[in-house]
């Protein structure tokens, strides 16, 4: 839409999303930012299921001269959407997943912000992932948490062996 190349036009100026990211984004986490090396990135990713995800405007800076990479991603929305905070979960993973692709070893923080001038006032829906799940209560406390991990090699024989008979295999794939 034009709003959007006007959003894009815009950003893509550096010193303009430098002011843009000093006075919008926490200051905790600004102050720390080496701003001579921010870097304009593609906002075009290509998912596993070969869907093509493309945001507004991407950027890269390092914090404090350091390879510690903080992207920031900022999206343009004219309009409200319920599941918009999924929709940013979705474009954080996607730059996850191109960092990774770049050789990098560890994720980047990536820091998502949507600039909203839609008709209804204010925006009607939550900016939290967890608020996007049918059962809230559910999602808070399972969703997002450190996964489940049955290690086998920590495990003693005996202990495997008073499970139920059907997860005989556990004790297999242990040995």
């Amino acid at each position: 839409t034009p709003h959007d190349l006007f959003f894009k036009a815009n950003l893509e100026d550096k010193g303009r999303a430098k002011k843009w990211i000093q006075t919008h984004i926490d200051k905790a986490i600004v102050s720390n930012i080496d701003f001579k090396d921010m870097q304009s990135l593609p906002t075009e990713f290509i998912q596993s299921n070969l869907r093509k995800v493309v945001s507004d405007v991407l950027y890269s800076v390092k914090i404090k001269g350091k390879d510690a990479y903080i992207y920031f991603l900022l999206e343009h929305q004219s309009s409200s959407d319920e599941l918009m905070a999924f929709r940013m979960l979705t474009y954080t993973v996607q730059i996850m997943q191109w960092h990774l692709s770049q050789g990098n070893k560890k994720l980047p923080l990536v820091i998502p912000s949507v600039l909203y001038h839609g008709k209804e006032s204010p925006y009607p829906y939550s900016s939290t992932v967890i608020d996007c799940f049918d059962d809230v209560g559910l999602a808070k406390e399972y969703a997002f948490r450190s996964f489940e991990l049955i290690d086998l090699t920590m495990m003693d024989d005996k202990q495997i062996e008073n499970f139920d008979t059907s997860l005989f295999f556990e004790y297999m794939l242990k040995h």
